[in-house]
């Protein structure tokens, strides 16, 4: 079986939020995929935060899912009723301390993890890649991707023919820091 990368933050509106420590996105273009009724889907937003601790090699991103839209009526509106019932991922890159801006070559992760909705909560294991970038105040791009089973977050109760795993794949765009 193929998984498709389905979760995707690309290129969002970046802001400092507290000195050279802390970097969010507010606006990033969100996809997720998954399989409903033995058919592929695509859920979109463009409404999510997004932020990435450099010191810390951390990251912490949330959605309202009721921002989420598949072009699936009978999906869409089940998503709408889950309005203020956000969904978190927070995630830590293993085996470094930091995370580097400054020119480096292409460099890959293992990241973990948890994913948060509603009252359930699962960890997840998956792999990032930075890669250095020479364009401005961007420094780097950022891939992050990951699966969990649909069944491990209890959703297949929620969305009837939802099955397999949700895949998600995550690209930003990281600032370059004052000091590089």
């Amino acid at each position: 079986m193929i998984r498709c990368p389905a979760f995707v933050l690309a290129f969002g509106a970046a802001s400092i939020v507290t000195a050279q420590d802390y970097y969010e996105s507010f606006v990033s273009p969100m996809y997720i995929r998954g399989v409903w009724n033995d058919q592929p889907i695509l859920a979109t937003t463009g409404k999510n935060q997004v932020v990435l601790d450099y010191e810390t090699a951390t990251f912490h991103i949330s959605f309202d899912p009721s921002d989420l839209r598949t072009g699936i009526a009978q999906l869409d509106s089940v998503l709408i009723t889950r309005r203020n019932q956000p969904v978190v991922i927070t995630g830590k890159f293993q085996n470094v301390s930091t995370l580097q801006t400054r020119d480096h070559p292409p460099t890959d992760y293992k990241v973990e993890g948890r994913l948060s909705e509603k009252t359930t909560s699962k960890s997840y294991t998956g792999k990032a890649r930075m890669e250095h970038i020479f364009a401005g105040r961007y420094a780097c791009l950022l891939d992050i991707d990951f699966a969990v089973p649909v069944k491990d977050l209890g959703l297949e109760r929620t969305f009837p023919g939802l099955s397999g795993y949700l895949t998600f794949y995550i690209r930003q765009s990281l600032l370059r820091r004052a000091t590089d």
